[in-house]
């Protein structure tokens, strides 16, 4: 392929990250940067990852096209904190569950045997599950205990937005991947960044390729 592109996509499903897959098998680059952060296969062992961006990166993998994570895994963990702490203001989900979890999985490390060298490889990896799922839980909770309203959360939530653009646009100046795959949102900020990159948002993205971008 000719150029940088800079793709924004709208998360919708299976259906889109397959023809987005199609889209950048036919153009073949060499690299390609994701939404993802760089911890991001640890993550998904403990149940917190999306079902759009990872089996993508493996996706490539398979057709030996390097995926380059583009998300700072403490910045994509605070705006995930943020996520659950935001609905829980507007009302989605009861904050009486979020402490509930907290409470759960305090619990669970109290009973966790203190002294790794004696547990097994498996308790192990449970033990670390604990510890993900605490902190995240734990982390929601000081949130909306330091908010008083859902206007407090969302300054916070446009804040993290922004602090995780501008660690993509790093990365992203860093690696110069030859494509970049990320939320239509982040993309629309970047484009005004990098001016190198030719932008590209998902309707005309999945049109058939033309000539000049094969």
């Amino acid at each position: 392929m000719n150029g940088h592109e800079l793709w924004g996509v709208s998360h919708s499903g299976e259906e889109e990250r397959e023809q987005v897959l199609a889209r950048l098998l036919r153009l073949s680059p060499r690299t390609v940067g994701l939404e993802l952060p760089l911890d991001y296969e640890r993550r998904a062992k403990h149940g917190f990852s999306n079902e759009y961006f990872p089996p993508l990166a493996s996706a490539l993998a398979n057709h030996r096209i390097q995926a380059i994570p583009l998300e700072d895994p403490a910045l994509y963990e605070r705006h995930a904190i943020l996520e659950v702490a935001k609905s829980v203001r507007q009302g989605e989900i009861p904050e009486a569950w979020v402490r509930a979890k907290k409470e759960y999985y305090e619990d669970q490390k109290k009973a966790a045997h203190s002294d790794v060298r004696y547990l097994a490889s498996e308790e192990i990896d449970r033990l670390d599950h604990v510890d993900f799922d605490l902190s995240r839980f734990a982390s929601v909770v000081d949130v909306l205990e330091h908010t008083r309203t859902l206007e407090d959360v969302v300054r916070l939530w446009k804040m993290s937005i922004t602090e995780r653009d501008l660690f993509v646009l790093s990365r992203v100046q860093q690696y110069h991947p030859s494509v970049v795959v990320i939320g239509d949102a982040h993309a629309q900020v970047l484009r005004e960044h990098l001016p190198q990159y030719a932008y590209k948002h998902l309707p005309s993205l999945l049109s058939p390729a033309s000539p000049s971008t094969q």
